[in-house]
């Protein structure tokens, strides 16, 4: 059997098992823990309340799904589609999005918390009042993301993207800033206490009411750029 064969009898399974799942889904089933959804299409389906913990749901189609309050602790959605999907107060605890696509997703009130979500794609995303404690987003898109009262302390955010992100009132301190860009995004009455702002840009951010790393609160409208043109690493807070 050559490769295209053996793909296509690959995907044939995975739509078996879908279907399969629909169907016991809608006769009253929620449980369906570590159950191999590796590629399947899910897209638009009706899973509120599922229990997936543990499951492989890596490269899934899961475009516009319902996964309100979905368990998805532990879950492997490694490049999976979830673009408009929603997940308000989905539990991702410990999954791994690494290279899915968020964008447009609706994850109000997640718990993300030691999850990694690295060269995921976030932008425009809803993540109000998530919990991003100690997760890695390091490379992520979170363009137009909107964050208020969001925790991503402790969190890995190298090189991530919050251009014209709102992030009102999040909670940053602890978190690894370092090389991402802020650029044009909202921070009034975040938090950034003891955060690593190594090689940060925060052109053009509204940093009202802001904590710096230092404990001090940083009460310009915009933040000032004092040595480097490019990144920010360091602030007048005068």
């Amino acid at each position: 059997m050559n490769a295209k064969a053996m793909n296509a009898k690959a995907m044939d399974r995975q739509a078996t098992i879908a279907d399969k799942l629909i169907k016991q889904y809608i006769s009253g089933q929620r449980s369906f823990s570590y159950i191999d959804l590796s590629g399947a299409n899910l897209s638009g389906a009706n899973l509120k309340d599922i229990d997936l913990s543990g499951a492989l749901l890596d490269r899934a189609n899961l475009q516009r799904a319902n996964l309100t309050g979905a368990n998805l602790m532990g879950v492997d959605l490694r490049r999976a589609d979830l673009s408009m999907s929603t997940l308000r107060q989905a539990d991702l605890c410990r999954a791994d999005l690494s290279g899915a696509n968020l964008n447009g997703a609706d994850l109000t009130e997640v718990d993300l918390q030691w999850a990694i979500v690295r060269h995921a794609d976030l932008g425009r995303a809803s993540l109000r009042e998530a919990n991003l404690k100690q997760s890695t987003l390091s490379m992520s898109n979170l363009r137009q993301a909107y964050l208020p009262w969001a925790n991503l302390s402790e969190s890995d955010l190298t090189e991530a993207d919050f251009q014209e992100a709102i992030l009102f009132m999040a909670d940053l301190s602890g978190a690894n800033l370092c090389g991402a860009n802020f650029n044009s995004a909202d921070l009034v009455g975040s938090c950034l206490y003891r955060a690593n702002l190594n090689h940060v840009d925060l052109r053009h951010a509204t940093m009202r009411g802001t904590i710096m790393p230092n404990g001090t609160f940083y009460d310009r409208l915009k933040a000032t750029i004092v040595e480097y043109p490019d990144f920010v690493t360091s602030f007048d807070l005068t």
